[in-house]
């Protein structure tokens, strides 16, 4: 997961970071610039084959000795494309028209697709997109980690590649007669596209960006709206829609109680549904959603909350029903409060956690230090199989979901540390060793603190299980761990995010004293 929660497009730093492609002319290195260089004010058109696929989504192929990044292309086609951006080391450009078509290419089924910045590959088709991440990680670690032959495993794909997303993030406008509209980023460049429908969102939250009345919040409200944010917690078979413990949401022979229609508000409930949060950049009075409130209870049936934030890291204000969603995963149901992260693809991760498991292969004499623990998904997963269990999380209300769901799920042989993994196990590498110690790294998208790495030499657990969202990062840390005596042994893509070039992996290191994987 960050996985990222919305449609932006972060732009990577280095060049190494980005290439990727087996180019018979290339040895590794952009080849120099031609002495003639266009700037950006000089946008110009060329014909080209690609070869290759970068960590951005792109198409890659060279124009005049350069390295060019061509969007809306695949590679082993060839093009006609507009170059607009110029750098000393690379170029990137715009597909105009494509004159000899990969057979990976499809027809996108999204009307945005091309301008909505949400989605990348729509037009190849999915196996397809699982070989070109794999590759992606594949050159990631070659170049970057410096190792030679990474032990790929293949690609696990998401049981839906369309209308997986549990969660998405619309930034509300105003259209062409100033009609209200929900937007995403337009694609390599400044701007807004107005959606009413998502492809790769759910069904569900797609019904609810259609029939809720936002013309009820007023328009002064809505010009002062940074976003809205839509949460979907599916339906749990045989449980409650809402209970006010998440220890009541174990299967009943009776059918759960829904909430009633009106101005209800339970700070200790916890359900499923769509979870509405509208994040204001000035506070926003309960009067003025009033009637935006009313009007939605009544149109959306399984509505769960609908709460005011005030700015993206607020955890918000209730306005109407109960603010934690439940979801099941791994056979488990985890609270999830507002707020703290969860992964956005519910089928793909119930894959991930199977894979973390079986590469772990934990036993009752096993401890696991799960570090970025989150609201406990491996953690609580791994509690039955292993001895002792150690989460670390600094995210209050991820902590408090894990706290929630440890006396749920009546597991006792799990601790859970509230602080910064760097802070933490830097301590825990002081104390006692344990024979049969492993740990779980699943930080966010920048990777694992330096200090977090200089803690793991010392507390040589025998297996690590890195749970990375950016490859050029897990690349760096990697050879860090393989420099103090780890052997990479298995790594591999878990497709968390089809349609788009986001990149999941997990990576299966083990201690070998003396030895490098170079």
């Amino acid at each position: 997961m960050d996985s990222t929660d919305g449609p932006g497009r972060p732009r990577t730093q280095d060049l190494d970071a980005r290439f990727l492609g087996d180019d018979p002319e290339n040895d590794g290195e952009p080849a120099p610039p031609p002495v003639r260089r266009r700037t950006l004010e000089d946008p110009y058109e060329v014909d080209l084959p690609l070869h290759g696929v970068s960590h951005g989504g792109e198409a890659v192929g060279r124009v005049d000795g350069q390295i060019a990044f061509i969007s809306g292309a695949l590679p082993d086609e060839k093009v006609h494309a507009l170059i607009t951006e110029r750098k000393p080391s690379y170029l990137r450009g715009l597909t105009l028209s494509v004159t000899a078509a990969s057979p990976d290419r499809t027809e996108p089924p999204c009307p945005h697709f091309g301008l909505c910045g949400g989605c990348h590959w729509q037009h190849a088709d999915y196996e397809a997109q699982l070989r070109y991440k794999t590759q992606v990680l594949r050159d990631q670690l070659r170049r970057l980690a410096g190792i030679d032959d990474p032990p790929m495993v293949p690609a696990v794909g998401s049981p839906n590649p369309w209308n997986y997303r549990n969660s998405v993030q619309l930034v509300p406008g105003f259209g062409p007669k100033g009609e209200r509209s929900l937007n995403y980023q337009v694609a390599h460049a400044q701007g807004m596209v107005p959606i009413d429908v998502c492809a790769i969102a759910s069904k569900d939250i797609n019904r609810a960006i259609e029939i809720m009345p936002w013309a009820l919040i007023p328009e002064e409200t809505w010009e002062r709206l940074d976003a809205i944010i839509l949460r979907h917690a599916p339906p749990i078979p045989g449980m409650p829609m809402v209970a006010t413990r998440l220890r009541e949401m174990a299967p009943k022979p009776i059918q759960g109680r829904m909430m009633p229609p009106g101005p209800v508000r339970d700070e200790q409930g916890i359900g499923y549904g769509i979870q509405v949060t509208v994040v204001c950049r000035s506070p926003v009075s309960k009067r003025d959603m009033r009637a935006f409130v009313d009007a939605t209870v009544k149109s959306v049936p399984d509505l769960a909350a609908i709460m005011v934030a005030r700015g993206r890291h607020d955890r918000g204000t209730l306005l109407w029903g109960f603010p934690t969603l439940a979801y099941e995963m791994g056979g488990q149901i985890l609270a999830v409060p507002p707020g703290a992260f969860f992964q956005v693809n519910l089928g793909a991760a119930d894959r991930l956690v199977a894979r973390v498991r079986e590469w772990l292969a934990p036993t009752k004499t096993s401890q696991i230090i799960d570090a970025y623990s989150g609201v406990g998904v491996f953690a609580l997963n791994l509690a039955p199989f292993a001895g002792a269990v150690v989460a670390i999380e600094s995210d209050d209300s991820a902590v408090a979901g894990a706290y929630d769901n440890v006396a749920a799920l009546g597991h006792t042989n799990v601790a859970i540390h509230h602080e910064p993994v760097e802070t933490a196990l830097p301590r825990l590498a002081k104390g006692s060793s344990v024979p049969d110690r492993s740990v779980i790294l699943d930080p966010p998208r920048r990777g694992v603190e330096p200090a977090v790495l200089d803690a793991l030499a010392i507390l040589a657990p025998d297996r690590i299980v890195y749970v990375s969202c950016e490859p050029s990062t897990l690349s760096r840390d990697l050879k860090r761990l393989i420099a103090s005596g780890y052997r990479l042994t298995r790594t591999g893509v878990i497709d968390i995010f089809p349609q788009t070039y986001h990149l999941e992996s997990v990576s299966l290191l083990e201690r070998v004293e003396g030895e490098t994987n170079q």
